[in-house]
This record gives structure tokens, C-alpha cells and sequence, in this order.
């Protein structure tokens, strides 16, 4: 438990700094960051607000990658880890079609790597 205490508390505070500064923090490591800090507040239970940061994490993925392209293989896997991430949170919330929609997403973007 204190690992995973210790964990959000640095995540949370990397969140703050990603977030109030902006333009000064890379998008790519805010988008990460929020990630990381979504599956850490799932596996704590706090399904809610993890799901709140993994879908942010996810448009600022889909709206970076729009501007500045990755590699395919390294946008897919951010994004399959996003999709996914997402996907489980809501079937811990018992959102099943939001959940499939994700998985579904996520399993595209898998197939797509070959």
C-alpha cells in the first residue's frame, strides 16, 4: 500500500507541474504521465478519477500524434495502452459498452501492428 501511496502522490504532483506549466512540458510526457497516473489510481481502486486522467491521457495521445507523427508501431502502443487502460477502468465501473468500445478500439489499433 505505501508504494502505491507514494506512487500517486509523485504522479500527482508530476500532473500539476505538466499541467501548470503547459507549453513547457512536453505533450508526449503530459499524455504519459496522466497514463501512468490513470493505471496507478486503478489498481488503488479509485476507479473514477483514474478513468477521468486515462481518457484525458488518450485525446492528448490522438491530438499529438495528429500533429506530430511517431513512428506507427510507437503510436499504436501508446495508444493500444491507453485504449486498454480505459477499457478496464470501466468494466471495474460496470460501464460494459463504454468498455467494449475501448477494447474494441484497442484490439483495431493491435490487429493494425500485423
Amino acid at each position: 500500500v505505501k508504494f502505491y501511496e507514494t506512487a500517486v502522490e509523485a504522479l500527482s504532483e508530476a500532473k500539476e507541474i505538466a499541467i501548470r506549466r503547459g507549453e513547457d512540458v512536453h505533450p508526449l510526457l503530459q499524455a504519459l504521465t496522466l497514463l501512468n497516473l490513470s493505471a496507478v489510481l486503478g489498481d488503488m481502486d479509485h476507479d473514477e478519477q483514474g478513468l477521468r486522467w486515462g481518457l484525458e491521457s488518450l485525446t492528448m495521445l490522438y491530438s499529438f500524434f495528429s500533429k506530430h507523427p511517431l513512428p506507427e508501431e510507437a503510436e499504436k502502443f501508446y495508444l493500444i495502452t491507453a485504449c486498454h487502460n480505459a477499457a478496464l477502468l470501466n468494466v471495474k465501473l460496470v460501464r460494459w459498452d463504454s468498455a467494449i468500445e475501448l477494447w474494441g478500439e484497442g484490439m483495431d489499433l493491435s490487429k493494425a501492428l500485423g
